[in-house]
């Protein structure tokens, strides 16, 4: 299977909760305080063995490019002290469907998960705004390989900011 590079927010709390440190200008996460990818490795919030989460990459191909795939994806953000770091990988990374989205939308409301989300923006100073939660990708905890401490990548990824973008090997 192909891997991806994909980009997400930075974040200093191992992609569990907002960190506040999320202040890229001219980015959602510049814009609110925080990014939806911040909860992209929370370990409890299980469902049917899955962790559901949303990166914003796919998110731009999501209808067309990416439905009903997996995706092998090699995870990169960049710092604040502005070096490329890889995060991790996530095999077998599933994209859902919209209707998939709105049933754990709502699993997410009952487990009292998404009142949690709101109190993790609020707590470093982020804006909820119009409160839109978005899942657009699910995958099983024993798929993802977190790199600690983050790896400098010995070149930037040739990609845009909100693209996944095949990884030469």
């Amino acid at each position: 299977m192909p891997r991806y590079y994909c980009r997400v927010c930075w974040n200093t709390k191992g992609w569990e909760s907002p960190s506040g440190r999320t202040k890229h200008e001219g980015t959602n996460a510049g814009a609110k305080g925080f990014g939806q990818e911040e909860w992209l490795f929370r370990p409890d919030w299980i469902l049917e063995g899955y962790h559901y989460a949303f990166l914003q990459p796919i998110e731009n191909g999501r209808s067309k490019k990416w439905k009903g795939k997996s995706l092998d994806l090699l995870l990169w953000s960049y710092s604040p002290s502005r070096e490329w770091c890889e995060v991790g990988q996530i095999s077998n990374c599933s994209v859902v469907s919209r209707e998939k989205e709105a049933e754990v939308l709502g699993k997410y409301e009952k487990n009292g998960w998404l009142q949690q989300m709101r109190e993790g923006v609020s707590a470093v100073g982020g804006r909820n705004g119009n409160d839109h939660w978005h899942f657009n990708v699910r995958f099983r905890v024993d798929d993802v390989k977190l790199k600690d401490p983050l790896l400098p990548l010995t070149r930037r990824p040739a990609t845009a900011r909100c693209q996944l973008v095949l990884v030469a090997e």
